[in-house]
């Protein structure tokens, strides 16, 4: 049996991985209501034990928002605007933004994850990260360069 992403996270330790403060266990329920439906299970699994974290790796970083975070991320103007309908779930921690497809309106499939510029919150300028945050995860421990992938599109494609 594979082990969980979690497992793998927390065989890692620092430097590379530093956990966040779990916060309120009810942050992400709310945030789950608010959305009308269930997160992914390995996003929630480490979310409920360990409130995110940030993994720095020779490639693109990953951070994670706190879950009481993720409601005034996601209320963002520009990002509404830009990517209507996406769930954003953390940054590269500069100028990028990790977000969620959560309808596979993107054609990644439901739940598919993306890395986009914040100076271009737009479909078209979005990378592949993987088809799941484990995937994503995957790539930056194998030392891949996200920003490599090709964008989406060329230039901005409102949703």
């Amino acid at each position: 049996m594979a082990q969980s992403l979690l497992g793998r996270l927390e065989a890692l330790g620092a430097p590379q991985l530093f956990w966040n403060n779990p916060g309120d266990p009810g942050a992400l329920d709310a945030v789950e209501a608010e959305l009308g439906q269930g997160l992914p299970e390995d996003y929630r699994e480490v979310m409920r034990a360990r409130g995110g974290f940030a993994l720095s790796r020779p490639g693109t970083p990953l951070n994670l928002f706190r879950a009481d975070e993720l409601s005034g991320q996601n209320a963002d103007e520009e990002f509404e605007e830009g990517l209507p309908g996406m769930f954003m779930i953390g940054t590269d921690g500069g100028g990028s933004a990790y977000f969620y497809d959560p309808e596979g309106r993107l054609g990644r499939g439901k739940w598919a994850l993306f890395l986009a510029p914040f100076s271009d919150l737009y479909p078209a300028a979005a990378r592949f990260a993987g088809a799941s945050l484990s995937d994503a995860v995957d790539a930056a421990l194998r030392g891949e360069d996200l920003y490599v992938r090709p964008p989406l599109g060329a230039g901005p494609a409102g949703g």
